[in-house]
C-alpha cells in the first residue's frame, strides 16, 4: 500500500490527530465503520477491502493530481475496531461505487468514543477544526462537579474537572474547560464567600498546551 493507515502506538490520540488533520485539509465527508469483535481475526482483511472499494491508498502526486482533476479522493483510518473513511470534495471515478452513507463534518460531527464514558467531536469551531467534548460527556462531567460541591466534597469537585487536563488540549476543548469553569464558580458563589470561591477557583486549573504525537 503506498499510504499507512493502522494507527498503533499513539492509540486514541493519534487516531482523533489524524482524523483533524485529514478533515482540515479538505476531507470533509466521513463514514464511520464498527467492525465486529468476533472478526478481529479478518480486521486486515476489511481493512484491504474497504481500501480497495474507495482506493484510499493514493500516494501524494497521485491524490494531487485526482484533485487537479477534480475528482475526489479518500483517506482510510483505523484504531482497533473502530474505522473510518474520509472522502474530499469532488466528481467520482467511475470505477468507485459510493453505497455507503457518507455524512458531512459541516452538518454532523465526528464522534469518536474514548472508553466507556468519554466521547470526543471533530468538527468546525467557526472556521477552524478542532476537537470538543460532545454534549453528553461535557454535562456528565460538569454534573458531577456539581454533584461533589452541593455535597460540600470540594476537592473531588475539583479533581473531577482537573481530570479533564487528561485529554489533549484542543481549542474546542479548552473552550468548554473555560465555559464549564466559569458555570462551576457562579454556582459556588451562591453558597461559599467570595474567598473561599477564589480559592476553589485556583484549584480548578486548565491546561492549553497540546504535544502531537507520533501517528505512524
Amino acid at each position: 500500500m503506498s499510504e499507512k493507515y493502522l494507527i498503533g502506538e499513539g492509540g486514541w490520540n493519534a487516531f482523533v490527530q489524524q482524523i483533524q488533520f485529514y478533515v482540515s485539509r479538505g476531507y470533509t465527508e466521513y463514514h464511520l465503520v464498527k467492525y465486529p469483535e468476533h472478526k478481529q481475526d479478518k480486521y486486515l482483511k476489511i481493512d484491504q477491502k474497504l481500501i480497495e472499494k474507495y482506493n484510499a491508498n493514493l500516494n501524494k502526486d497521485k491524490a494531487y493530481y485526482n484533485k487537479k482533476e477534480n475528482y475526489c479522493n479518500f483517506k482510510f483510518l483505523r484504531h482497533g475496531d473502530a474505522a473510518i473513511i474520509l472522502k474530499s470534495k469532488g466528481n467520482l471515478r467511475k470505477n468507485i461505487v459510493l453505497d455507503d452513507v457518507f455524512q458531512s463534518v459541516e452538518n454532523e460531527k465526528i464522534a469518536v468514543q474514548i472508553g466507556e464514558k468519554v466521547t470526543l467531536v471533530i468538527g468546525y469551531d467557526e472556521m477552524k477544526v478542532t476537537v470538543f467534548l460532545d454534549k453528553k460527556t461535557y454535562r456528565e462531567v460538569r454534573a458531577t462537579c456539581l454533584e461533589y460541591m452541593d455535597r460540600q466534597k470540594y476537592q473531588k469537585a475539583t479533581d473531577t474537572f482537573n481530570q479533564l487536563n487528561a485529554l489533549p488540549s484542543w481549542g474546542g476543548i479548552v473552550e468548554q474547560k473555560i465555559k464549564m469553569k466559569k458555570y462551576l464558580v457562579k454556582h459556588l458563589e451562591q453558597s461559599l464567600s467570595a474567598q473561599k470561591v477564589k480559592s476553589l477557583a485556583y484549584k480548578m486549573i486548565i491546561s492549553t498546551k497540546r504535544t502531537a504525537v507520533k501517528v505512524f
